[in-house]
């Protein structure tokens, strides 16, 4: 979710029951997503781990 927000970008992120996390990226916030690949690694690591 994307809100207003008083700080420099005008606007906040919120994020429930996601794997994209809001991250700091020299001063702006953005939404990460992560990789597939690094999905399916950590998938397989549960499944034989």
């Amino acid at each position: 979710m994307v809100f207003p927000a008083d700080n420099e970008q005008g606007l906040s992120f919120r994020t429930h029951g996601q794997e994209w996390q809001p991250v700091d990226y020299d001063g702006l916030e953005l939404i990460m997503r992560p990789n597939s690949n690094q999905k399916q690694r950590r998938n397989g690591e549960r499944k034989t781990g």
